[in-house]
């Protein structure tokens, strides 16, 4: 393998990484601002509730960008 072919093949890995850092980004970062809106809301009713709020947002937030990535895949 030639080096320029490994150095393309390199460029391509980067652009594909920062392709998918920058679609997390956008999508973790609604997904926060939308449970902060709804944890505003909820906020003074059951703490019980506000914590799930913000356990479904985190989680909703790590794992809604892997899913969006694997159905894009498909």
């Amino acid at each position: 393998m030639s080096g320029l072919a490994w150095f393309g093949g390199m460029l391509d890995l980067a652009a594909a990484a920062t392709e998918f850092a920058a679609q997390w980004f956008i999508q973790s970062t609604l997904v926060i601002a939308a449970g902060l809106a709804v944890a505003a809301i909820v906020r003074k009713r059951n703490p019980a509730l506000l914590s799930a709020v913000y356990h479904t947002t985190l989680v909703t937030a790590l794992v809604c960008p892997l899913v969006a990535q694997a159905l894009s895949q498909a």
